[in-house]
C-alpha cells in the first residue's frame, strides 16, 4: 500500500510519464547492453552527479543517499545486472521505512496495471549518468508533508 505522500508526489511530478519515457528512451535497441560494470567507474559517475555511493558486494547494489536530515533519509538502492538500471526508493522517516520497493512496482502498485515498466537499459557510462541525473532530480523533489 502506498502512503499518501507518494501518491500524492506520483501524481504531482508526473512520475508514470517520466518513469515511462526514461525507459522507452535506454532500452538499447538494436546496440549491446553493458553487461560488466566497473564499480569505481559508477562510484564516479554518481560522485559527478554530487552523491556518494556505498557499494555492497555481497547484495551487488550501490546506495546512494540524495537527501537526509534530522527526520528524513530519502534515496535508491540501485541494481547494475545485464545493462539493466533498477532503482529502489527508499524513504526514511524518523527510523521508520515508509517506501521501500523498486520504481517500477511503485509505479505498478500505483495505475494498477498487470505488466511492470522494463527498467531502462544503458550501453555506455554516458547513458548510465544521464538515467541516474533524471531519477536522482526526480526523487529530489519529494518531500515528507509535516
Amino acid at each position: 500500500m502506498l502512503s499518501q505522500n507518494m501518491i500524492n508526489f506520483i501524481e504531482k511530478e508526473g512520475l508514470v510519464d517520466r518513469y515511462k519515457e526514461i525507459s522507452e528512451k535506454y532500452r538499447a535497441k538494436g546496440q549491446i547492453p553493458m553487461e560488466k560494470i566497473e564499480i569505481d567507474k559508477v562510484k564516479e559517475i554518481i560522485q559527478e552527479l554530487g552523491y556518494s555511493a556505498k557499494y555492497y558486494k555481497r547484495e551487488n547494489f550501490f546506495k546512494v543517499i540524495l537527501k537526509q536530515n534530522d527526520r528524513i533519509q530519502i534515496g535508491y538502492n540501485i541494481g547494475l545486472k545485464y545493462g539493466l538500471v533498477e532503482l529502489i526508493i527508499f524513504i526514511f522517516v524518523d527510523g521508520q521505512c515508509i517506501e521501500g520497493a523498486p520504481i517500477s512496482f511503485i509505479i505498478q502498485q500505483y495505475t494498477q496495471e498487470e505488466e511492470l515498466i522494463k527498467d531502462p537499459r544503458f550501453c555506455s557510462y554516458e547513458e548510465l549518468k544521464e538515467i541516474l541525473k533524471s531519477m536522482f532530480e526526480l526523487l529530489m523533489k519529494y518531500k515528507e508533508e509535516e
